[in-house]
């Protein structure tokens, strides 16, 4: 860790003063490492990559379509910020018009149902948009903010998950 720091001009942090008010990153540790949450969303994406195949809609970008997928026909993005070159640009609580209907095998949504204003319409905008017997792996922030420019809607316990998604999700 040391070294590490050291050759990306990072000072060491120092533990012990625990009177802190300021995080030791603004950047979730990248700078010093991987964050802490991906290698525990790269190991579920990698128990599931069987499922990640066919044609794949992923949010923001599709780098684990592509790191993950097996036999990936098609692999699209949708994001509400255009900076990103999403296949949709669009917000998912109102992509009726802009996603079409059962078209993907699987949609990715790593670390983004937390994000979501309105998760009912967005959920069922979500399984409207997967195939019948797709697949959609997604996972949730519960621990820490993940972009500074944007907002945290949810922090749920895995009931309250269950909750939020059955009411979308029959």
């Amino acid at each position: 860790m040391r070294l590490r720091c050291l050759l990306r001009g990072q000072g060491l942090p120092r533990w012990g003063n625990l009177r802190r008010v300021s995080p030791f990153s603004e950047n979730f540790g990248a700078e010093r490492g991987t964050p802490v949450d991906r290698p525990y969303i790269e190991a579920f994406f990698a128990t599931h990559a069987d499922s990640i195949t066919g044609d794949v809609l992923e949010i923001q970008a599709p780098g684990y379509t592509h790191r993950f997928g097996r036999e990936v026909r098609a692999a699209h993005a949708v994001d509400i910020n255009p900076r990103f070159l999403p296949t949709y640009c669009c917000d998912l609580a109102s992509a009726e018009t802009v996603i079409p209907d059962d078209h993907y095998d699987c949609f990715l949504l790593p670390q983004t149902l937390q994000h979501l204003r309105d998760v009912d319409q967005a959920l069922r905008n979500i399984l409207r948009v997967v195939k019948p017997g797709g697949v959609i792996l997604a996972s949730a922030a519960g621990l820490m903010p993940l972009i500074p420019d944007g907002h945290d809607y949810w922090r749920c316990s895995t009931q309250g998950w269950r909750e939020l998604v059955g009411r979308a999700w029959a």
